[in-house]
């Protein structure tokens, strides 16, 4: 049984975050923001419990969420978390969350792509740098995800690092490595928050390189996450890309769509606008 909110809780979940120009500013020009304390830790500890469990519960039913990079685990991804738990909704439809990752990326309203819970257990692998919209067809550069910790995470359990400035590199043709490559002839700065605690989050680019680091603890890292697209955009074509058209074109990101369709409707709410 679920547990039930309180006033206290969804009216933080409502209320408007006061960006300040220097943080608008410092997000458009390196990708990322780390913003401290924007959420209390009150309101993380509400929602952990039905997110660690309905995780675990997901994970159980399809063991392929696991990441890896060969014989080596790097974490566990469960997606669309939102669509088992109404409870969770609260969470993933926040407007002040929604209204501060739209300001960021400089856009008029703002949708839901998909929320995560991204969890590593103890003695998991480093993720490999990456950019998120290399490996999905949203027809935008404006998506923005928000990393939300569960727990207080102390810098060896394996939080995010960036390169400043990478969002900057949108070939999808050239893809993650060759991204990569050229982020360091540029000597694009890493920046790396640290530590975080309940109620700290960053914001992130889905064209910016990121990593995390292993997780050298005991305790496995509990991080949930949301992206956010900008409104009004379609579904891309793959082209050429063979395993784009064979991973994403019918997967749970873009159900029952195809490439010119708007992502739009149940799947796709408008959580800002």
């Amino acid at each position: 049984m679920e547990l039930e909110h309180s006033y206290q809780t969804l009216a933080l979940l409502q209320e408007e975050y006061k960006l300040t120009k220097e943080e608008i500013d410092s997000y458009q020009a390196n990708g990322h923001l780390m913003i401290r304390g924007m959420i209390g830790a009150e309101v993380i500890r509400h929602f952990r419990e039905t997110i660690v469990n309905l995780a675990g519960k997901m994970y159980q039913e399809d063991s392929h969420l696991s990441i890896r990079e060969g014989d080596k685990k790097q974490g566990m991804l469960v997606s669309h978390l939102w669509k088992r738990s109404q409870f969770l909704t609260h969470l993933a439809f926040s407007r002040r969350f929604a209204k501060t990752a739209a300001k960021l990326m400089g856009v008029e309203g703002v949708r839901l792509y998909v929320d995560y819970a991204v969890f590593k257990e103890p003695g998991d692998k480093a993720t490999g740098w990456h950019q998120d919209h290399n490996h999905t067809l949203i027809g935008t550069d404006h998506t923005t995800t928000i990393w939300i910790p569960l727990i207080d995470l102390p810098e060896e359990m394996g939080s995010m690092g960036f390169l400043s400035g990478s969002q900057t590199l949108t070939d999808r043709i050239k893809g993650d490595s060759r991204h990569m490559r050229e982020a360091h002839r540029k000597n694009m700065e890493y920046v790396h928050y640290g530590a975080m605690m309940q109620g700290d989050v960053t914001f992130h680019s889905g064209w910016v390189l990121h990593n995390a680091n292993p997780n050298e603890t005991d305790r496995v890292r509990e991080v949930y996450s949301v992206t956010y697209v900008e409104d009004g955009v379609q579904m891309l074509d793959p082209g050429e890309n063979k395993e784009l058209r064979e991973t994403v074109i019918g997967s749970a990101h873009f159900p029952d769509m195809q490439p010119g369709d708007y992502m739009q409707g149940v799947h796709f709410p408008l959580l800002y606008s």
